[in-house]
């Protein structure tokens, strides 16, 4: 595929990212319209839908800010109904919103459980069954989310989230399986990006951010759109089109090659 057809690869296809008004999401969501699909960008707090919707139609894109809370069933129908109905078609289904909070296995609670599972696998498995009648008549893409430290437990205090993505990539391999005979696809993406999350923690603690980036042989972490959202932009392209099931790590080597 020359550069001038990879510019517009995804013209005339509908991408639907959860998570989208900042970090990954806002990133993963302009690689998409940038490539010329229409993207519904979802997301709890439509202040910064609305800013991620803007900067894509300045770049003369098409985006759809949808208010929704991916830990409620009837939100997540609703999203992907309002995708539909405004766009006419989905062939992109990117599950990155993920809520959690750090704590050990002995501290973990109820509600710290219920969160990661609520929003995280619970969420994505919604997401899948609304999206699937679509996705199949579009031959289409589901993209969902691990992390590092899932293949790596020796970071303290991700007990319940570890749970929730080992979780999620059991489910991304099983929708590879049982969805592949009517074309649909499903990747499990293991991204490590900048983020305000990091940017606060290397100030906070230089020394230990120093480290953590010794330990990625690229020597940094990525760009959340040019890094992370242009290689899933590359997976909803027809270059990609064999390819399911399979674990893409977007995370410098850091996993990999340590």
């Amino acid at each position: 595929m020359s550069s001038d057809t990879m510019e517009r690869a995804l013209e005339g296809r509908v991408a639907v990212v959860t998570g989208g008004g900042a970090g990954i999401g806002r990133g993963v969501a302009k690689a998409l319209a940038a490539r010329g699909a229409g993207v519904a960008v979802v997301g709890r707090r439509g202040a910064p839908l609305d800013e991620v919707c803007a900067e894509i139609s300045r770049a003369e894109g098409h985006a759809l800010p949808i208010s929704a809370d991916v830990g409620v069933a009837a939100d997540v129908e609703r999203f992907v109904g309002t995708t539909v109905e405004h766009f006419g078609r989905l062939d992109v289904l990117v599950n990155n919103a993920q809520g959690y909070r750090h704590a050990s296995l002995l501290d973990a609670t109820d509600d710290d459980m219920d969160l990661v599972w609520r929003t995280g696998p619970l969420a994505a498995f919604r997401a899948m069954r609304a999206a699937y009648p679509h996705l199949e008549a579009t031959k289409g893409l589901i993209v969902n989310f691990g992390s590092g430290t899932q293949f790596d437990p020796s970071e303290q205090f991700h007990s319940t989230y570890n749970a929730a993505k080992g979780a999620i990539a059991n489910l991304t391999r099983s929708a590879a399986v049982e969805w592949g005979p009517v074309g649909i696809r499903a990747v499990l993406v293991v991204p490590a990006a900048e983020s305000d999350q990091l940017a606060a923690f290397r100030e906070r603690d230089p020394d230990k951010y120093a480290e953590m980036m010794r330990r990625v042989p690229l020597g940094r972490f990525g760009d959340a759109e040019e890094d992370i959202g242009r290689p899933i932009a590359w997976l909803a392209t027809d270059e990609a089109r064999f390819l399911t099931g399979s674990i893409v790590m977007l995370d410098g080597g850091q996993m990999q090659l340590r």
